[in-house]
Order: structure tokens, then C-alpha cells, then sequence
């Protein structure tokens, strides 16, 4: 995958901006999480330099992470002073057990995958169940537009080149459509409680448009 790449050369210049500029995304995804974390074990997927799983730690949880990148996994491991079990992995393999988490959480990183059903799978099996699946993720209506080719196919899968933080970074992502993230599967699996969708100056307006930048989910596992 080649994201993970640019993440490594860039890590410490990444995790900064993102802090930075996405303070609107970051606010919204924290205030999903109105949940007693004392002891509970907490997965974050995709979790980038360990700024949340620090945050969810000093809440009394008991954080681990994995992430693609093994530069963000040595900053992960940096800022939760080792407080957190990290692991080089990808979404679609999580090396933990079965039934062993209360929470997963992740943000800004599903969108990376070609995939979302092996993911879901995925998370499924590691959720204890009642267990809580908050993700947000990269809208596909942005994915949509920076297409930027007429006749566009929203349904077509296709990799974009995506401006973010003011143009200072770009990266390359798999489009997606809303079917995507509330499957069949999904709903399947997992009960549906919140749906939130905004625009976040993160992300580039082409033609000064107003659009959402990323969706947010909030979900349990079904018993």
C-alpha cells in the first residue's frame, strides 16, 4: 500500500498539521465517546501517532493500537510513554483475539483500505458483544468530487489524488460510497446509533463549494 509510505517519510510533520487543522473533526469524534472508559480495552485502528489513544488512556482505559506505518507506531509509542500495546498490522488482520474488546475506535484511516466488509469482519470478531464501533472517515462525496473528470461515476472505484492540510500534503485514496460503511453487513452486525456528517477546512473545496469532508459513526455489536 502506498500511504503507508508517505506517512513514514512525513510522520512527525503529519501528525502535526492533522492536529492543527482538524480540530472540527477531532471535537466531533471525541464527543461520540460519553462512555465510563475505566478498564475497558480500547482499539484504535489506523491510530497515527497515539494523540487519541493517550487521551482515552488518561480516561482510564486500557489502549492498543495498530497502524500500517512504522514510523506512526514508534510516535504512537512515544506519546502514550508505552502506556499503550502498538502493533504494525493492517485493518484487515487484527492480531488480537476474539471477543476481546469493549471498544473499537478509528479516524480518518478506514477510507485508506479498498475494502470495508474484510474490516468490519474484522471487527466483528475482536468486539465483545455490546461493544462499541465509533469510526469517521473521509466522505465519499469529497472522493466523489475530486474525481475531477466529467462524465464522473460515483460508483466507480477509483485511486484519488487528495489536497489536504492547505495543499501541503497529497495523498493517494480508493474511492468509496455510502453503501460502503452501512452495508449489509454492517447492518447485520452492528446497530447503528449515531450518523454525523460535516465539512472540515481540511480538506480542499474545489470551486469554493461547501461539502462534507468526513462522516462520522457510532455503533454497538449486536448480541
Amino acid at each position: 500500500m502506498e500511504q503507508p509510505t508517505k506517512y513514514d517519510l512525513h510522520a512527525e510533520k503529519y501528525s502535526t498539521i492533522f492536529l492543527e487543522k482538524n480540530q472540527k473533526a477531532t471535537d466531533i469524534y471525541h464527543s461520540q465517546f460519553d462512555l465510563d472508559l475505566a478498564n475497558k480495552k480500547l482499539l484504535d485502528l489506523g491510530c497515527g501517532d497515539g494523540h487519541d489513544l493517550n487521551t482515552f488512556s488518561k480516561r482510564g482505559a486500557s489502549v492498543y493500537g495498530i497502524d500500517a506505518s512504522s514510523s506512526m507506531v514508534t510516535l504512537a509509542l512515544q506519546h502514550t510513554e508505552n502506556k499503550a500495546e502498538i502493533k504494525e498490522a493492517y485493518f484487515e488482520n487484527v492480531p488480537f483475539p476474539d471477543n476481546f474488546f469493549d471498544i473499537v475506535c478509528s479516524k480518518y484511516a478506514l477510507q485508506a483500505s479498498p475494502d470495508m466488509q474484510p474490516i468490519f469482519q474484522e471487527v466483528n470478531r475482536v468486539l465483545k458483544p455490546g461493544g462499541s464501533f465509533i469510526f469517521l472517515v473521509g466522505h465519499p462525496i469529497y472522493q466523489f468530487l475530486e474525481k475531477r473528470k466529467h462524465p464522473k461515476d460515483y460508483f466507480l472505484k477509483e485511486i484519488i489524488d487528495v489536497k489536504i492540510f492547505d495543499g501541503q500534503f497529497e495523498i493517494r485514496e480508493p474511492t468509496h460510497t455510502l453503501s460502503e460503511y452501512i452495508s449489509s453487513y454492517f447492518i447485520r452486525h452492528f446497530e447503528l446509533n449515531v450518523y454525523i456528517e460535516e465539512a472540515e477546512d481540511s480538506i480542499e473545496r474545489i470551486n469554493g463549494d461547501i461539502y462534507p469532508a468526513f462522516l462520522l459513526i457510532k455503533s454497538k455489536k449486536k448480541f
